[in-house]
């Protein structure tokens, strides 16, 4: 698997945040080094790994997209009860 190593300013342009916010922000905290970049020859320069990225940024969307998140499924188990002890009223029975 040929992999796409790309610099902060690029990954910047790529996913449309501020190159200070993938420097401070999501390295080592979203982004983790060996996984999402690397650093060539163990020196300064830090190389993004864009496949794994795109991999990891798109998984997450399509989890969210299709899977509840634990808040809404607790009020999704909670709704029913409360739905049960509320009493409806109509605006067309008049």
């Amino acid at each position: 698997m040929n992999l796409t190593y790309i610099t902060t300013k690029e990954l910047a342009e790529r996913i449309h945040y501020n190159e200070r916010t993938i420097r401070n922000q999501l390295k080592d905290s979203v982004l983790i080094e060996g996984i999402h970049y690397i650093r060539p020859f163990g020196g300064r320069k830090i190389l993004y790994v864009w496949e794994r990225i795109e991999e990891d940024m798109t998984k997450n969307h399509f989890r969210l997209a299709t899977q509840p998140t634990t808040s809404i499924r607790r009020i999704l188990l909670w709704l029913p009860s409360v739905l049960d002890t509320v009493s409806y009223v109509s605006i067309f029975d008049t």
